[in-house]
């Protein structure tokens, strides 16, 4: 982990590839940004920098996951979604120069705006699969049962017991979607 700016130009490697440093700075700044203008003591920003580092690690695990089951968002696919944001349209039509406006005054460049934005349709594809499927494969139940009776014989919560495991996201998901309360 990389919290200072060294020679380093990436605040952590995920399975061999580097996330750049400006990746933890979005997600360290989204976070003060919840803040507003209270002052926040100095061993919280600790804390905020650790939770930043491991967004950005979660979110590249996922993106990686995601990549190896085949969920990918279409440049079609893309271009539609994009055209649909009111803030992009003049009179009801999608305009690339408000399109490009919209981004650089919110710090974003086209090509920065459009990875994340397929990291983030790939993610609904896949949850919404999840989520509409029954299917269940039997380890995931074996997981399932574990965590269950793990939450009955522990004061750890649900995500912090499911984060200190070694459970496959899918896995996870049924999890959640199985114990939710309904």
């Amino acid at each position: 982990l990389n919290y200072t700016l060294t020679p380093k130009q990436f605040a952590a490697r995920v399975n061999g590839e580097e996330i750049p440093i400006q990746e933890f700075d979005r997600e360290y700044q989204s976070l003060l940004n919840r803040f507003g203008d209270q002052e926040i003591p100095a061993f919280f920003l600790d804390q905020l920098r650790s939770q930043a580092v491991e967004q950005v690690i979660q979110a590249r695990t996922i993106q990686d996951h995601l990549a190896d089951q085949g969920f990918a968002v279409s440049d079609a696919q893309l271009r539609a979604f994009i055209a649909e944001v009111p803030g992009f349209q003049v009179d009801g039509q999608f305009n690339a120069d408000a399109y490009r406006t919209v981004l650089r005054d919110n710090g974003f460049s086209p090509a920065v705006y459009e990875s994340n934005l397929r990291r983030v349709l790939a993610s609904q594809q896949f949850v919404g699969t999840m989520l509409q499927t029954e299917f269940v494969t039997p380890a995931e139940i074996r997981e399932f049962i574990e965590l269950r009776d793990e939450h009955e014989n522990s004061s750890m919560s649900s995500s912090a017991r499911i984060r200190s495991r070694k459970m496959s996201l899918s896995a996870r998901l049924t999890y959640w979607r199985i114990s939710k309360p309904t």
